[in-house]
């Protein structure tokens, strides 16, 4: 039996996405930023879907972005935390994607805003709640 272990990379659809995807992917495949009607339509499911998850969330719909992926959904909240919330500390982690870890860099380096990092990496194995390696005992 082969296991999948890069579900932080990509994972497979459910059926259900999958399904309210097709008709995206097939007939209504326009560019939502366009003023075509295939543009409209496709920017019409688009907002639809952020109202949907919005509610889900109970959040407002000005809350919720789509991204194209990690690194920028990980540039998009790192800059607005520095930009938009006065974030002047950004720490970070060798454990980090180096999305994270680079652009926490770069502000360090052209902003002047402090980034705090780790010199080594967490321990290897399992870490559990209490944020110790599970597999080392617990002092008595």
């Amino acid at each position: 039996m082969r296991i999948y272990f890069d579900n932080a990379a990509t994972t497979p659809l459910c059926d259900e996405a999958f399904e309210a995807m097709v008709p995206y992917l097939k007939t209504h495949f326009g560019n939502p930023s366009s003023v075509y009607a295939e543009g409209r339509t496709a920017r019409m499911a688009v907002e639809n879907a952020r109202k949907a998850i919005a509610g889900l969330l109970n959040a407002s719909v000005g809350e919720i972005f789509f991204t194209s992926g990690g690194t920028e959904s990980n540039n998009t909240a790192i800059k607005c935390a520095v930009r938009d919330l006065g974030v002047q500390r950004v720490i970070s982690s060798p454990a980090e994607h180096p999305a994270c870890s680079t652009l926490s860099n770069m502000y360090a380096t052209t902003t002047g805003y402090g980034w705090t990092g780790s010199a080594s990496p967490p321990p290897a194995g399992p870490i559990s709640t209490t944020g110790r390696n599970c597999s080392t005992p617990a002092a008595d």
